[in-house]
């Protein structure tokens, strides 16, 4: 395919398209949906003008009471446990959502390399590896596929770490260590 596009998000609803899955982009703020409901409803409380429902502890606003009541449990602290990990999580579906990287039922596979993933967000991520997209660092020249990983390298410049001190993430099965916590469930 030769399309060219305008932003990460715009490739990604493209590189889904080409192996039948459907996101929805949002036209104000870019960020993709799973489907046409959650697209509406994010468009609602996070672009409309009427909202109704007032964070007294931050501020923010939500235009329905679900969310709104939702967003306090932030407020409450981490009360949601993982019984295999022990990690915390402030809402109930969060806790849900992370359970997945315990299983061994991956069934988002990239047509690209054949990795597999628990979460289909995870797969739309994961496609940014291949989008053509690299980011070179203006010091030492190295070239990553994403820029959270650049702006990680950049700290080894700035602060005199080299990246061997920035892992901080181990492994408990073989010991070995990773700058990005993610990196530990694959």
């Amino acid at each position: 395919c030769e399309a060219v596009l305008t932003s990460n998000s715009r490739f990604i609803q493209h590189a889904l398209s080409h192996i039948g899955v459907t996101v929805y982009r949002c036209n104000s703020c870019e960020k993709l949906f799973h489907s046409a409901t959650q697209l509406d409803r994010h468009a609602a409380a996070d672009h409309s003008e009427r909202k109704r429902f007032e964070c007294k502890e931050c501020g923010k606003q939500f235009t329905r009471k679900g969310q709104f009541a939702r967003h306090t449990d932030i407020h409450r602290g981490k009360k949601f446990m993982c019984e295999q990990c022990g990690k915390l999580f402030s809402q109930k579906g969060y806790l849900k959502v992370h359970k997945a990287i315990h299983s061994d039922l991956k069934l988002f596979k990239c047509d690209e390399c054949g990795r597999e993933f628990t979460q289909k967000s995870t797969l739309v991520h994961h496609f940014t590896v291949h989008s053509g997209k690299k980011f070179g660092c203006k010091e030492c020249g190295k070239v990553f596929s994403r820029k959270s990983y650049l702006s990680y390298h950049a700290k080894t410049h700035s602060s005199g770490s080299t990246a061997s001190d920035l892992k901080k993430f181990k492994c408990g099965d073989c010991g070995r260590l990773f700058t990005h916590k993610g990196d530990l469930t694959q």
